[in-house]
């Protein structure tokens, strides 16, 4: 019985660490380049992190780097749709922080907006 109770500990241990990798955060250090991707469906962006790791990611993976994505839209492709999307969801947000007196209102953009949890 004993046995079996320590092959259950090392599993649980993997996969608690295995869960912990898939929640790190990652940090968006700039965003220089897009491609479309080979499914044709998306963009491929090409993305600097604060770790120094460079890596294409799709749209779909930048959610959480919307700041990010945005300046590189809005200096790079300023008529795409998606920047028209991502503006106005940062207008918004910044009327909703300035109403709380945050220092977003001020351009002032955080750590966790420049981040996403999963690459």
């Amino acid at each position: 019985m004993t046995e079996t109770l320590d092959v259950m500990e090392v599993v649980e241990d993997v996969v608690s660490e295995d869960n912990k990798q898939d929640s790190q955060e990652f940090e968006v250090l700039k965003i220089t380049s897009r491609k479309e991707a080979p499914d044709g469906l998306e963009h491929l962006y090409e993305v600097h992190w604060k770790d120094g790791d460079i890596t294409h990611e799709p749209e779909s993976n930048l959610s959480g780097a919307s700041d990010a994505l945005r300046l590189f839209l809005e200096e790079n492709y300023p008529n795409d749709a998606l920047l028209k999307v991502l503006s106005s969801l940062a207008q918004s947000d910044d009327e909703d922080n300035a109403e709380n007196g945050s220092d977003q209102a001020n351009g002032v953009a955080s750590d966790k907006q420049m981040s996403w949890l999963a690459r």
